[in-house]
């Protein structure tokens, strides 16, 4: 796997990791019963859109239409287990592990 699949993994698991953020079960398990405003809610939830979305478009640009779309639902599944598994066994790390995925998805776009 090259750059842009890396920036994929990285992507799709901010996105999936803002989407277990938005939703208010894992909110109170991973944020310890602090609850968001609705408003900031749709916020996180929309930022992980976003980074879903960037996802898919950089999997469209550096494999193609064929090929990409493969990639992506394979490292979509992947980074779905990997936020799975981390909201059950390492719950602390989510915020920060997810901002990082963001982060170093956003530099993997740009390299």
């Amino acid at each position: 796997m090259n750059w842009p699949g890396v920036a994929v993994l990285l992507l799709a698991h901010a996105g999936f990791s803002f989407k277990a953020l938005a939703m208010d079960k894992h909110r109170r398990h991973l944020l310890h019963d602090r609850s968001l405003f609705w408003q900031h809610s749709r916020v996180v939830e929309l930022g992980g859109w976003l980074s879903l979305g960037a996802a898919l478009l950089v999997s469209l640009k550096g494999y193609g239409a064929g090929v990409g779309l493969i990639l992506l639902f394979g490292i979509l599944s992947m980074a779905a287990l990997a936020v799975i598994l981390q909201v059950s066994y390492r719950p602390k790390s989510v915020k920060l592990v997810s901002l990082f995925s963001l982060g170093s998805g956003i530099t993997g776009l740009l390299w």
